[in-house]
């Protein structure tokens, strides 16, 4: 009887340790089954945030003039057509208008159906000055950009590192003006905090990979009103800080 016993309690240990065995296992495949399913859900985030902004810069939001035969014309152009870095955009503030809680609106004109903003002039060497302009539009759907992709940085979503990789999309909208614009646009710094959190935060992984090609770049261009914009604190001053001197 006592033998009976002894076989019972190991046939029943060896179950128990079987099933351990089988449920341990089963865990370690759904977990790993999880990861890689998170993987592709986050993969796929960062692959849409490309795809947006690189739609974005090709979509005709911008209008340029030029000038031929005397003649000056108003040409619709890309937005990556306003990117480039010399001269800087001016927000040239337009006094005739009434102003809202103090702060003016920028020069603009109606283009089908919307308002062109004037962002810069640019003199030539016939001593006439070419405006250009860019669309409501551009605007609204730039910022919502940066607030999708800081939801994804504040979540994990998206790493530094891919932060880092989008530098020649998320940088060149801090510097040249462009922070300085954004910020009267929108009638202050704290409507466009996602923008400014997702530059610094480059230019952060930018420091901590010591990867100085997108700081150089980005203090090549940057204007005294860029930086009182993104360095918005203290702890924003001091990234800054580091930046130029990393930078130079």
């Amino acid at each position: 009887m006592l033998t009976q016993l002894v076989t019972d309690c190991s046939l029943g240990i060896a179950n128990v340790i079987q099933w351990t065995v089988l449920i341990a296992t089963a865990v370690v495949i759904y977990l790993a089954f999880q990861r890689h399913q998170v993987r592709i859900a986050r993969h796929s985030i960062v692959r849409q945030i490309e795809e947006d902004i690189a739609a974005l810069f090709r979509s005709k939001v911008a209008r340029v003039e030029v000038s031929g035969k005397g003649v000056v014309k108003l040409e619709e152009h890309e937005f990556r057509a306003v990117l480039d870095n010399q001269p800087p955009w001016t927000f040239e503030e337009d006094k005739s208008a009434s102003s809202v809680s103090g702060w003016f609106q920028s020069k603009f004109q109606f283009i089908d159906g919307q308002r062109y903003w004037q962002i810069r002039s640019v003199p030539q060497s016939d001593g006439t000055v070419l405006r250009q302009y860019l669309s409501s539009q551009a605007f609204q759907e730039t910022l919502l950009w940066f607030r999708r992709v800081n939801r994804a940085r504040k979540d994990r979503v998206i790493t530094p590192d891919e932060l880092l990789d989008l530098w020649r999309a998320i940088l060149p909208l801090g510097f040249a003006g462009r922070a300085n614009y954004f910020a009267h646009y929108f009638q202050g710094a704290d409507d466009i905090i996602a923008m400014v959190q997702v530059i610094n935060e480059t230019l952060r992984a930018g420091l901590k990979r010591n990867h100085r090609r997108p700081l150089h770049y980005f203090c090549s261009y940057m204007t005294e009103q860029d930086r009182a914009v993104l360095a918005h604190d203290k702890k924003a001053g001091r990234l800054h800080s580091l930046v130029a001197k990393a930078g130079k």
